[in-house]
């Protein structure tokens, strides 16, 4: 049996949570915790329910079907932070290709941004791999497609 640090685990870093990962990203995970603590936490509380008398069955089923969907509801919690965080490390690492990409012009050049109806004037500050442009419109500073832009 091959030896896992708890913490590599906790946090997605182990190799086994490399290689079945369903979202990647080094998010704690939340759902790992749970499950423990429903194997460890379960026994307890139905040692302690026990002791109190009058519980029927019904109650004895109210309280399983409340214990899993808390479980499933913190489970989907978690899976959709961690792919909220992965996305956003996607997006990040994105945005730093983008700028390592991008080749400024010494001086902007003239261009029109192409919309309907008819085109507004634009300066046209850098280019970037992937076919964007950087440009300046009215005050705002924005990347476009290439495809949204005429330079003369």
């Amino acid at each position: 049996m091959a030896e896992t640090n708890p913490v590599k685990f906790l946090l997605n870093q182990s190799t086994e949570a490399e290689e079945s990962a369903v979202v990647e990203s080094n998010a704690f995970s939340l759902t790992k915790v749970l499950a423990a603590g429903a194997i460890i936490v379960g026994p307890i509380a139905t040692g302690f329910l026990e002791h109190l008398k009058g519980l029927e069955t019904r109650h004895w089923v109210l309280l399983a079907v409340a214990l899993l969907g808390f479980l499933a509801i913190i489970a989907a919690a978690d899976v959709i932070a961690r792919s909220i965080a992965a996305a956003a490390q996607t997006r990040a690492d994105t945005h730093i290709a983008s700028i390592a990409g991008m080749n400024p012009f010494k001086q902007p050049l003239s261009a029109h941004r192409i919309k309907p109806g008819e085109d507004a004037a634009i300066n046209v500050l850098a280019s970037a791999s992937g076919g964007y442009f950087l440009v300046k419109e009215d005050d705002s500073v924005k990347w476009l497609k290439e495809s949204e832009v005429r330079i003369p």
